[in-house]
């Protein structure tokens, strides 16, 4: 009798107690065939299915379903044990196969479900037609069970709303969008709006534009998505449980609006709205370049966020705060000086232009003083000047031109800010600050002479900083004498 060698141990080991033959080893998850070379990934899947499809042959033979129902109580992985039922069970199986879908056991659903997702495969639509009109599935848990292995194509869809529109129905509301074909998306798309699952939409346009080939025609369209994100932005991105995988979904779809020429202040607005999802994937390069571009987008985030002088302190609603939470998120991330050229010099004419019309629209908000200082904030993100002193000479000559307090306290607190977290050793104290303290202390004594007022900003910035390092050198000794 020949025998198989030892199985390598995998997860999706298939390892049954007690199989009917002794071909039936070659189940267990993926083994050592002697005559096979185990580089040659085409013939040993043939020849895995091979032993496979015996085995289950074996045990047709010897106990019809009820062998069939052995393999599959004692598989770890009865899908693989489905699959090649899929494709060599004979029909008269079919209705006991059929009362499985809705088995308490649930190696036995998972068998069935695979076993029907073969047969939907190998046999189209009409096989679901003739499977749904059987009395085995005239219970409802086993209609829907079955409706959800369905492949995700137009010709299923069509067959299911002839038989049952509610179960087709059943089937919007719960089916996953993934791997619908490129032709198919505009009407799942719609589907899934149709049935309040905005999300899931956003996530087979997704789908349907990464996994999509240049070379098969495609029913997305900028209108499409647009309408997709509209519904959206209208609904809870939690409702349905995928939350994590959003924002790199619509990333894509706002990847590709910028490809279709979609106008920059639509794809900005998107940018805005999912600014929290998209953080950790996607730079909000439309929102940021109309803030550079529009200082009034600028003043209007500002205004959310910030009362006028002269407006009385007043409860908001919560939609009212939440944006106002949300503006300060993007303001907190913007990190681009307007009129920042590609090779890291300043249009100085368009940044001049954009503190100008800014600080005329703050008055006119009545939020001069914190207008100023948020400007002050947006010119710290400016490089060195061509000189190698930080901030670059257009900005310099904004704060002596202007004069203004509340710019120059921006300007602080912008550098501060943009440091960011620090690591140091226990030990090391304030060793750090010290070295930015000179530097800063450095720049002030050479713009002493020509910018005085950029002079004291950097004088300011070094005596913080030599502040600082008094405080991380205490705390370091405080720790060296306690250990």
């Amino acid at each position: 009798m020949t025998r198989c060698r030892p199985c390598r141990p995998l997860p999706t080991a298939w390892n049954p107690p007690t199989v009917p033959s002794a071909s039936a080893i070659c189940l267990t998850g993926t083994p050592d065939l002697p005559d096979v070379d185990p580089d040659d990934h085409t013939a040993y899947e043939a020849r895995l299915l091979e032993l496979r499809s015996q085995a289950v042959h074996n045990a047709l033979a010897m106990a019809s379903i009820d062998g069939l129902r052995k393999l599959a109580e004692h598989s770890p992985v009865p899908s693989q044990l489905g699959w090649v039922a899929g494709a060599v069970a004979p029909e008269d199986l079919t209705p006991g196969l059929l009362t499985w879908l809705d088995s308490e056991n649930p190696k036995l659903r998972e068998t069935a479900s695979t076993w029907a997702s073969r047969k939907l495969q190998d046999h189209g639509a009409p096989w679901l037609v003739e499977a749904l009109a059987r009395p085995e599935t005239a219970l409802p848990t086993r209609r829907h069970a079955l409706a959800l292995r369905i492949p995700s194509e137009s010709e299923y869809w069509d067959a299911l709303a002839q038989v049952d529109a509610e179960l087709l129905s059943a089937y919007w509301n719960e089916m996953h969008p993934w791997r619908i074909r490129a032709q198919d998306a505009d009407r799942a798309a719609h589907e899934l709006l149709g049935h309040d699952r905005p999300w899931a939409a956003v996530e087979l346009l997704a789908a349907s534009l990464h996994l999509g080939r240049s070379d098969e025609p495609s029913s997305v369209t900028p209108a499409l998505v647009a309408e997709v994100l509209d519904a959206a932005l209208a609904s809870d991105s939690s409702a349905e449980g995928r939350a994590q995988s959003l924002g790199y979904a619509i990333g894509l779809l706002l990847d590709y609006l910028a490809t279709e020429d979609t106008e920059l202040d639509r794809v900005a607005r998107y940018e805005f709205m999912f600014f929290r999802l998209l953080e950790q994937h996607r730079q909000p390069r439309a929102l940021y370049a109309v803030l550079s571009r529009n200082p009034t987008v600028f003043v209007d985030l500002v205004s959310r966020v910030y009362r006028g002088k002269q407006q009385p302190r007043r409860q908001r609603g919560e939609g009212e705060e939440a944006l106002a939470r949300h503006a300060w998120w993007v303001l907190h991330h913007w990190r681009e000086l307007p009129g920042l050229r590609e090779d890291g010099s300043v249009d100085g004419q368009h940044l001049k232009q954009w503190v100008r019309d800014a600080r005329l629209a703050f008055a006119d908000a009545d939020r001069a003083d914190i207008g100023d200082e948020q400007i002050g904030q947006v010119l710290a993100t400016s490089p060195p000047g061509a000189d190698t002193i930080w901030p670059a000479e257009p900005v310099r000559a904004i704060l002596e031109d202007i004069g203004s307090p509340s710019l120059e306290t921006g300007v602080h607190i912008g550098a501060v800010n943009q440091r960011g977290v620090t690591t140091r050793g226990v030990y090391d104290g304030g060793q750090q600050e010290r070295a930015l303290a000179a530097r800063y202390r450095q720049w002030a004594k050479q713009t002493a002479g020509s910018w005085p007022r950029t002079s004291r900003v950097l004088r300011g910035l070094a005596e913080s900083y030599e502040r600082e390092a008094q405080r991380e050198d205490a705390q370091a000794e405080i720790t060296a004498d306690t250990e």
